[in-house]
């Protein structure tokens, strides 16, 4: 079970609320997932069902379908439409990962007027694990309508159970840095970071992740 929340610039405007829950089977592992963003005026609500599952030790896969609903106050009301996502986690050499995901397979439509479509992203990244106590990222995002995202990042196991990390993203408008802090148990994993934006400022993030049954990893 996952909890997640961030304050995007301090504006409570801009909060986002999301949590997750994964069960495994000995067919896969079946999920069920929901967020929130925004506040009465405006807001986004979106709830997704899914399913994942390993092919040997190297390689997997998910897919999920969800609803999105765009509340956009009391003059316009409700718009939603349903999306599809599917991704994928491979590890080809040992302490090499490589990912993709894709939201929006099908390029949704959320209005008739002017043709509105919720936006396609497509994402990869790389994962490097230099040792027990280090491990490196680097991934690109694309929406189809804006241009691309990049970010890298570095975890390191400061302490047995405590972890230091730092990042940046960069696009062709503006540039990022996060720093954050986590901190794993047996079956609690908490994480704390903060991002900072060169013109909006700062945005805290928190997340929990609790495991009924088994270790943190």
């Amino acid at each position: 079970l996952g909890l997640f929340a961030e304050n995007r610039y301090g504006l409570k405007e801009m909060g986002l609320q999301a949590g997750a829950f994964a069960y495994p089977t000995a067919s896969g592992t079946f999920g069920l997932a929901f967020s929130h963003f925004g506040y009465e005026l405006y807001n986004e609500s979106k709830v997704g069902i899914s399913y994942a599952r390993s092919f040997g030790s190297r390689f997997s896969t998910g897919i999920q379908l969800g609803y999105i609903n765009t509340h956009f106050g009391d003059l316009y009301g409700n718009a939603g439409a349903p999306v599809a996502e599917i991704g994928f986690l491979a590890e080809p050499y040992k302490n090499l990962f490589i990912g993709a995901h894709v939201f929006n397979l099908t390029r949704s439509k959320i209005a008739e007027y002017n043709d509105e479509r919720l936006p396609t992203i497509i994402r990869a990244g790389l994962g490097l694990r230099l040792s027990e106590r280090i491990f490196l990222a680097t991934e690109a995002q694309k929406d189809m309508d804006n241009p691309a995202l990049y970010r890298a990042g570095i975890d390191y196991l400061f302490m047995e159970q405590l972890f230091i990390r730092a990042g940046i993203q960069t696009s062709r408008q503006v540039n990022q840095i996060s720093f954050g802090l986590g901190y794993k148990t047996r079956r609690l994993r908490a994480d704390i970071a903060f991002s900072t934006h060169q013109v909006l400022g700062i945005s805290p993030h928190i997340g929990f992740v609790y495991f009924f049954n088994g270790k943190a990893s």
